[in-house]
């Protein structure tokens, strides 16, 4: 799966909104069959992160949204 991941982050990338950033993490994984488990394999972050993230329920450093919009193809844009 790690293979299938890799070429799945590589697909054209999308804006993401940072005042909807759980939100469009989770849309965005969902869209490229990427479970929590495989993102958090993936980034390095806990599978508990990515589930709190993605719920509103925290915050994170700019390196750690990079590393997860990075690993789904997303970009991040900051108006």
């Amino acid at each position: 799966t790690l293979s299938k991941l890799k070429d799945a982050t590589i697909a054209s990338p999308q804006t993401l909104h940072v005042s909807r950033l759980g939100e469009e993490v989770k849309r965005a994984r969902k869209a490229r069959n990427i479970s929590q488990k495989s993102l958090a394999d993936i980034t390095g972050l806990n599978v508990k992160t990515i589930a709190k993230l993605e719920n509103g329920d925290l915050s994170l450093s700019m390196d750690s949204v990079l590393t997860i919009t990075k690993a789904i193809g997303v970009e991040i844009c900051i108006r």
